[in-house]
């Protein structure tokens, strides 16, 4: 799908990060909508905005 998480801790020194994760998408625009319907389900699960 192109989609790849990224630990947060590998953009900041010590414990900053940790409960953080970075997903990087592929550029495509029909890639994007693929990403975000299977990601919208997650949403409410990964708490507040």
């Amino acid at each position: 799908m192109g989609v790849a998480a990224v630990p947060g801790s590998s953009f900041f020194a010590g414990d900053q990060g940790r409960t953080l994760i970075r997903f990087t998408f592929c550029k495509k625009p029909e890639t994007l909508d693929a990403v975000e319907r299977a990601l919208r389900p997650l949403a409410g699960a990964l708490g507040p905005e």
